[in-house]
């Protein structure tokens, strides 16, 4: 299979985080890993599932997760509404970064860009936020609506030459949704 059921997830896994919880609030953090591409088949946090299988069946309110809509995209799971619906509970920490799928015809030799590749789905450009494939709109209107009060961090994952302006354009938009909200 190319992900964990919950039940395995709850075996193997979750035994491993919930060694963390005792240890003191400087040395643990509050987060485990977010979805992920970038990966193959088999890492649990892929999918939505298998994050809330470990935090549910650890139970404490110390392991919480970080929201990573993007990296779900490129994974092929719905980061929204699926993936933030059986996640928000548990959500600490938001990553706000965004792409689009990388096709030669459209943007041409991949040398003046920064790919994000997963083994499964393909290679991905990063783009500024708003500008790619992730409803951030939705994502941000929901956070605001469900009470979130946490960071969110940009993650522009593009090259030096594109970052400044991939930042700009990225903070301009989340200021205009901001803005309207």
């Amino acid at each position: 299979t190319w992900w964990h059921p919950p039940a395995r997830v709850r075996t193997d896994y979750a035994p491993s985080w919930a060694l963390m919880v005792p240890l003191p609030q400087s040395r643990c953090l509050n987060g485990i890993k977010r979805g992920r591409p970038f990966a193959d088949r088999s890492d649990l946090a892929r999918r939505a599932e298998g994050p809330l299988a470990i935090v549910e069946t650890v139970g404490s309110p110390r392991l919480r997760l970080t929201y990573d809509p993007c990296n779900f995209y490129i994974a092929g799971v719905e980061a929204f509404p699926y993936a933030y619906e059986l996640l928000k509970s548990h959500i600490a920490y938001v990553h706000v970064k965004d792409a689009v799928r990388y096709s030669e015809w459209l943007h041409g030799d991949l040398s003046s860009y920064s790919i994000m590749p997963d083994s499964i789905t393909g290679r991905y450009l990063a783009v500024p936020v708003g500008q790619g494939a992730v409803n951030f709109e939705g994502i941000l209107s929901r956070l605001r609506h469900d009470g979130y009060t946490g960071f969110l961090t940009h993650e522009p994952h593009t090259g030096q030459d594109r970052l400044e302006e991939t930042a700009r354009q990225s903070l301009a938009y989340l200021r205009r949704v901001f803005a309207h909200g």
